[in-house]
């Protein structure tokens, strides 16, 4: 698995909670290094211990540690930011574009490659995220990148991240999206 996962996880709790706690969680997961690489790669069963670990050494749920970390990447990394922001000048334009994500990331990182996502808008206004990220939490990881960036694009939305299935987003407010004006399921079947 790309380090720039591992990094991320590592910036988040040194970050928002101390280097003695992501030592607690590295100690805890047996990890062979405290730092990880941005630029090599890992094993996912890795991220998978460091997860856990950070669970129990932080007493939060898998969820609301993966969510945090998805927000925490926007919140902190401002050309991740940018990157996201260029797929429009509103929200919708962003969820719309989303099925792009993973070769605009490959244009900034070769050697990350994203699985496919995909997004089928509902009769109601909201949408539904597709994406299998390769690691258990996927889901909770972008509904935080996605809270992070409508909030960015200052909408107000619901996200709805289960263990399986697609993220579901409402929209409140005006109706931002329409089935009949866009529909991206090209990507991945539901």
């Amino acid at each position: 698995m790309h380090g720039l996962i591992f990094s991320t996880l590592e910036r988040f709790v040194v970050t928002t909670y101390g280097e003695g706690v992501w030592d607690a969680v590295t100690l805890e997961a047996e990890a062979p290094t405290s730092t990880f690489e941005p630029m090599l790669h890992y094993e996912s069963s890795l991220l998978e211990a460091l997860i856990e670990a950070t669970s129990i050494t932080l007493g939060k749920s898998r969820t609301a540690i993966l969510e945090d970390a998805g927000t925490f990447l926007i919140a902190d990394t401002e050309c991740v930011r940018y990157l996201l922001r260029f797929a429009g000048q509103t929200f919708r334009d962003f969820l719309l574009a989303l099925d792009e994500l993973p070769e605009r990331i490959r244009l900034a990182v070769p050697s990350l490659v994203l699985p496919p996502i995909g997004v089928v808008t509902r009769d109601d206004g909201g949408a539904e995220i597709y994406w299998d990220a390769g690691f258990n939490g996927g889901q909770q990881f972008l509904a935080g990148v996605i809270r992070a960036m409508a909030d960015d694009y200052g909408a107000l939305v619901t996200i709805d991240a289960p263990r399986a299935g697609p993220v579901r987003i409402s929209l409140h407010g005006a109706v931002l999206l329409s089935a009949t004006e866009h529909d991206i399921s090209r990507s991945v079947a539901p």
